[in-house]
């Protein structure tokens, strides 16, 4: 039985060409409420960085019918779940912050991430529960930056311009100047979600001058067959500090991985750590 198609082929092409596509109202509004429900009870708690594997109300977004198949008809009819989800409360500094990517292979052309002969096929799915009038802000991407190419653009020479010399004292003027001309600002509504490659250099962005506003959000990441979603698993459990031991004598476990096997979402993950060509580490 052939998996049902909700994107136009227009829309996965500009996925492809620009690395970024928004999808309006994944959520309904029943499905917003109980998603907020989980944030309303567990204040305090959210920002454990375990707090989504632990609390089985938030697998239920992993079920999303609609967030399945648009995945699919992006990357190809078998996903996996990278074992990332996160429903994250937190505010966007007045400074805001920087352009980065989610992928193992940072650097552009160094490393597996940029394997000319296999298209990378592993992305990041934001869910908000907030929206960008409210809030003042809005998630600001470099389109096309998942290009080999870009290294050699003059958005990634601002981008770069931009990363050094943030930190230096420089007008944040300036650095406000650069993000509305180098980089698309994509506005949402409660429900929304902006899906992107995880190689694409994105950053939240604070439009407002005094406003330090909370967001509401549910990060999660997915991938294809073959060695980029291999990758993004070793890099995601072995090499950042924050993530390891997660599995480790956890009575979550076998649930979650039998909840993920009978959605058709799970895939095994790495025995042990290896090393990624170009890999970013926080360890």
């Amino acid at each position: 039985m052939q998996n049902l198609k909700i994107l136009k082929d227009s829309d996965i092409s500009f996925f492809k060409k620009q690395g970024f596509i928004v999808i309006k109202k994944l959520l309904d509004d029943k499905d917003i409420k109980k998603f907020e429900n989980i944030y309303d009870n567990n204040k305090g708690s959210i920002s454990d960085q375990f707090f989504a594997f632990k609390n089985e109300n938030c697998w239920e977004y992993l079920k999303n019918k609609k967030l399945n198949l648009v995945i699919k008809d992006l990357i190809g009819p078998e996903i996996y779940h990278m074992h990332d989800l996160q429903f994250a409360e937190h505010q966007i500094d007045l400074k805001g912050g920087s352009w980065h990517r989610d992928s193992p292979c940072r650097r552009t052309g160094i490393g597996p991430d940029w394997d000319i002969n296999l298209p990378y096929n592993v992305i990041t799915s934001i869910t908000y529960l907030c929206d960008s009038y409210t809030t003042k802000s809005v998630l600001n991407v470099l389109p096309k930056s998942h290009h080999l190419n870009y290294k050699y653009s003059f958005s990634n020479f601002l981008r770069f311009f931009h990363n050094k010399n943030k930190k230096k004292g420089l007008s944040n003027r300036l650095f406000k100047y650069i993000n509305r001309i180098n980089g698309k600002r994509l506005e949402y509504e409660k429900g929304d979600c902006i899906f992107f490659y995880s190689n694409l250099y994105h950053m939240g962005e604070n439009l407002s001058s005094d406003l330090k506003s909370t967001r509401r959000l549910i990060v999660s990441r997915y991938g294809g067959p073959g060695k980029h979603s291999e990758n993004y698993l070793n890099y995601h459990l072995f090499h950042r500090s924050d993530q390891i031991g997660k599995y480790r004598e956890n009575e979550k476990t076998e649930k979650f991985f039998s909840f993920l096997k009978e959605n058709k979402l799970f895939v095994e993950i790495p025995k042990s750590k290896k090393e990624i060509a170009g890999s970013f580490s926080t360890l």
